[in-house]
């Protein structure tokens, strides 16, 4: 799977399939818009978090989803790009 970040923004992400399909208790699966739009909201122009915050953002929205109790591998990757470095 990849993401585009927005303009100003180099990188994606993978992920196995644990992460999107996480279901809370109520059966709700997280899935890949969710994902998209946490790491999205998290690495925007306004908020400027790099990436390993945008990751634990990520992982604690996908713990809060599932009510802190994984049952599946929730392996994410999470790039970041800075070409004028």
């Amino acid at each position: 799977m990849r993401c585009d970040l927005g303009a100003g923004h180099g990188g994606g992400h993978g992920t196995a399939a644990g992460p999107t399909d996480a279901r809370s208790a109520d059966g709700d699966l997280f899935g890949e818009q969710r994902l998209i739009d946490t790491v999205v909201r998290a690495t925007a122009t306004a908020t400027g978090y790099p990436a390993p915050e945008a990751l634990r953002r990520l992982m604690h929205a996908l713990l809060a989803h599932r009510d802190h109790d994984l049952r599946d591998d929730a392996t994410v990757m999470l790039v970041e790009w800075h070409p004028e470095r």
